[in-house]
This record gives C-alpha cells, sequence and structure tokens, in this order.
C-alpha cells in the first residue's frame, strides 16, 4: 500500500513475520540509529544485527515528553548524526511519536523508518504523520506533521503484547468500526475478528482520511471521535491510550451498540469518571470557547458538528 500526501509518498507493508527478515528493508550504506521500547527490543532487538546505534527509552507514557527528545538529540549530537543519516522508530505510538518528533527536528528535519509494534500503533498513530510529545502532563501539546519514509506492519508482534496493551488497541479498532464500517463492531461482538483482516481494513480507512485531509482541518477531525473526554481520561486515570479512548467513546456518543461491543472485548462499565473538565478544557482542539465534536448517526456512520467547551462543564 502508498499513502500519497502533498511532499510525500508513504509505503506501507504489511507482512506477517517480516520481523525476521527486517534487515532486507533498510539500505546498507545509511547509518541508522534505532530508538526502540526496552521491552521490544528486549524482544526483538536480535532481528536488528546490522544496526549499530541505538537508543532505547523506558516503556510508557512518560516517556514522550521535551526532555527524552533533547536528550536523544544530545546523544545524536554527540555521536555525529549527520543529515544524510536515519532513525528507526521501534515501539508503540509512544515511541513513533517521539522518533518522528526527533526526525522532525533534528537538523531541521532527517529521515526515519516507523516499525510499530501495537496495535494502536499498526491501525492508527503511525500513518498520518502526527508526532510529538507530551508538557507538563497535558497530551500532544508539542508537535508537527512528518512523514515516515516507511511504515512496516508486522501483525506477528502483537502475540508478545500485554494483555492491557491488547484492550487498548481493540478500543482503536472498535473507533474505526464506529465511524465507517459497523460490520468490525459486529465482528467483535460475534467474537468472528480477524486480527491481521481487520488491521489491513483499518489502515486503508487511515490511509484514505488522511490523504483527503492531511493536517486535520476537515474530515480527518472524524477520528478524534472520542479524544476529547478519553485524553481527559488518560492524563487523570492513567489508563492506557486505546482504553481511554473507548470510554471517551461511549461518554461523547451514548451509543449502547458501542458499549455492547466494548464489553465483548472486555471493558468494565461499572466505573464513574469526574474531574475531567480541568483537562478537557486543555485539549489543543478547542478554539475560543468551541470545539469541533463528532456527531455518530450510527454506527459506521458519522459527522462532524460545531460544539462548546461548556458542554463538558459537569465531566
Amino acid at each position: 500500500m502508498r499513502a500519497n500526501y502533498q511532499n510525500k509518498t508513504v509505503e506501507i507493508i504489511v507482512r506477517d513475520d517480516c520481523i525476521k527478515s527486517i534487515t532486507s528493508y533498510f539500505n546498507e550504506n545509511i547509518r541508522y540509529l534505532l530508538i526502540a521500547d526496552e521491552r521490544v527490543h528486549s524482544l526483538y532487538g536480535q532481528y536488528f544485527p546490522t544496526i549499530e546505534d541505538f537508543y532505547l527509552v523506558k516503556p510508557g507514557e512518560g516517556s514522550k515528553t521535551i526532555e527524552e527528545a533533547l536528550k536523544i538529540i544530545k546523544f545524536m549530537l554527540d555521536n555525529n548524526f549527520q543529515k544524510e543519516d536515519q532513525i528507526i522508530a521501534f515501539g508503540g505510538g509512544v515511541v513513533g511519536d517521539l522518533a518522528g518528533f526527533v526526525a522532525s527536528v533534528y537538523k531541521r528535519g532527517i529521515k526515519y523508518i516507523n516499525i510499530p509494534t501495537t496495535i494502536i500503533a499498526q491501525v492508527d498513530s503511525s500513518i498520518g504523520g502526527k508526532v510529538g510529545v507530551n508538557f507538563e502532563g497535558y497530551k500532544n501539546q508539542i508537535g508537527t506533521f512528518y512523514h515516515p519514509e516507511m511504515i512496516i506492519v508486522d501483525p506477528s508482534l502483537l502475540k508478545t503484547l500485554p494483555e492491557q496493551e491488547i484492550l487498548s488497541g481493540f478500543g482503536e479498532i472498535v473507533k474505526y468500526g464506529a465511524l465507517f464500517d459497523r460490520q468490525i463492531c459486529t465482528d467483535i461482538m460475534k467474537e468472528r475478528f480477524d486480527i491481521s483482516r481487520g488491521i489491513y481494513r483499518c489502515i486503508e480507512f487511515k490511509i484514505k482520511i488522511t490523504e483527503i485531509d492531511e493536517f486535520d482541518t476537515g474530515k480527518r477531525q472524524l477520528l478524534n471521535f472520542g479524544h476529547t473526554i478519553g485524553h481527559a481520561i488518560e492524563a487523570k486515570y492513567k489508563l492506557a491510550h486505546g482504553i481511554a479512548i473507548g470510554y471517551g467513546m461511549y461518554l461523547e456518543s451514548n451509543n449502547e451498540e458501542i458499549k455492547k461491543t466494548l464489553e465483548a472485548i472486555g471493558f468494565n462499565f461499572n466505573i464513574e469518571f469526574k474531574g475531567l473538565y480541568p483537562y478537557i478544557a486543555k485539549d489543543k482542539k478547542i478554539h475560543g470557547n468551541k470545539i469541533t465534536l463528532i456527531d455518530l448517526k450510527e454506527l459506521g456512520r458519522a459527522d462532524l458538528r460545531e460544539g462548546y467547551i461548556n458542554e463538558f462543564i459537569h465531566q
């Protein structure tokens, strides 16, 4: 597959077990810096024998900071990385966002390759060019749009994901079903969902909408479904991203089919979230007191509407 953007065509490879021959995708004449999650590197680092330079970060959102980005930049300067060198991001959404952000600013931009290792990163965050870091506890406050040269998706990497990461990833998959294809939700509820085929389908949706609206000024904002409340839940309650977004989708839509789909994959709705408004008020999508929200007509059919931040005052 290819995603064709304004100034870049991104090759997207989806292939089971390609991690075992991953170095065949690299140019032996290029110097690479592998930026990886410590846990992911401990499991799969042996598949990168030709990569001599690597920088490891601790798992989790705590690594997605401007301070960590500056540490990587200092490491690259200290080790004489040049404009023609490249970064390989190997990990989940945190690593992809962090490494992509560093690539976008180091020497005013160097090339990078993204190898996402979580469901969320494979179906969503690795595609579309959004890179950045959190700041003072608030999500994605510093960032830009910067596309990788290539995205390599290997569904076999998901076999070693912790249970909470799988649940988190399915929260993001349900988002695509809710927005674009109710069959995804139906298959999940009837326990006949195929993960590899589902990943491919979600990637197709992500490519299509980001090609239409690369810089998130129109229809791409549909992908923010669940994120206004979800990011607040994630920040306050420290839940995994996709889990927080799952709860956010239901709280923003009150759609019982979404609730049933999420319950089918293990979500517990005997939870009450309070005190979210201060976090929602910091949402980067707010303009004045207005915010673009998603109006879910039914599963598989959604549109954008203009809302007001005061709608969330009691959250």
